[in-house]
């Protein structure tokens, strides 16, 4: 996949010790994925192209002055075809609000389902995770 950039919403630090429990759980129990483990636990909002980075960065800048802290409750631990094992959050409309600035600029081609992933592997490690 050819690089690219991505908008992401961080997590509150309550929040990133509650989603590294749940992913050093999976750890634990000997199952290992492929996720990226070097970026905090998030929401992708959009994705863009390597080109778009300085109109990118305005944007962002402009959008910071207009949202405050956005309160996110995790609703659920689901998956992707058992292929993706990921926290649900609670419907939202400023996280809502907040992606539609950035939905008509994916450049990777899904639709926008908020989510925040735990584990990316094959479909036996991922059926096992979600046991715990």
């Amino acid at each position: 996949m050819d690089k690219f950039l991505a908008v992401i919403a961080v997590f509150d630090d309550k929040t990133q010790s509650y989603l590294n429990n749940l992913h050093n759980l999976i750890l634990q129990n000997n199952i290992i994925g492929t996720e990226t483990l070097d970026i905090p636990f998030h929401i992708t909002l959009g994705s863009f192209s390597l080109k778009d980075c300085a109109e990118l960065e305005n944007r962002i800048n402009a959008i910071c002055t207009q949202f405050n802290a956005i309160k996110v409750k995790m609703k659920k631990i689901s998956h992707f075809d058992n292929e993706v094992l990921f926290v649900k959050p609670a419907k939202n409309k400023l996280l809502l609000d907040l992606q539609k600035i950035f939905c008509k600029n994916n450049i990777d081609k899904f639709n926008f389902y908020p989510h925040t992933t735990l584990l990316c592997s094959d479909k036996a490690q991922v059926k096992a995770a979600k046991k715990l």
